[in-house]
């Protein structure tokens, strides 16, 4: 998804303020990373809201990168692919499967991998076969596969979408901020 805002207007506030043409692509750059930041934090807010996820692990998942004077734009990328279940939070071994975060995965078991961490893994179902490796070599097992939670990525597109309409809204808004600083205050010193 991209976010294009429409600049036309911005050349009609620079000359309101009187502003020089430094003054009016400083403010602009410093406007879009704001707006960037602005998007990042309600877009983490409305995902998290969206699939029940931590906003803290939704963070790791949602990137803004920043406008430079070279590059006058700015991105927002947001991953969607499926989230591993013991990223959600603690994974603890119930009865009756894992619990991880809020989510619980029947019939799913908590694996330590040897630097320490808690995988959750559930028995794919399939045909049981010869394992080849490690201490159940020779003998017949059910293959395994790791637990994910997947997101729904229409779900929260629809989010983003409202939030990028916010957003060209927003950008005007600290826009015409930022270019009162560069005229009147950075321009006063």
């Amino acid at each position: 998804m991209e976010l294009v805002i429409d600049t036309s207007q911005v050349a009609i506030l620079a000359d309101a303020f009187g502003a020089t043409m430094k003054q009016m692509e400083a403010a602009e750059i410093r406007a879009l990373n704001k707006t960037m930041n602005w998007l990042r934090t309600h877009a983490v807010r409305a995902v998290s809201e969206e699939t029940k996820i931590a906003a803290k692990v939704v963070r790791q998942r949602i990137r803004a990168f920043k406008a430079t004077r070279r590059r006058r734009f700015g991105r927002v990328w947001a991953g969607l692919r499926p989230l591993a279940a013991h990223r959600l939070g603690a994974a603890k071994q119930l009865r009756r499967g894992v619990r991880a975060g809020r989510h619980v995965f029947e019939g799913a078991f908590v694996v330590a991998t040897s630097k320490g961490k808690q995988v959750v893994f559930q028995r794919t179902g399939e045909a049981k076969r010869k394992m080849t490796k490690g201490r159940y070599a020779g003998k017949m097992r059910e293959p395994i596969e790791r637990v994910d939670l997947d997101i729904d990525t229409e779900q929260v597109r629809d989010r983003l979408n409202d939030l990028f309409n916010e957003a060209q809204q927003r950008f005007f808004e600290v826009f015409r901020q930022e270019l009162k600083y560069q005229v009147f205050v950075k321009n006063a010193r």
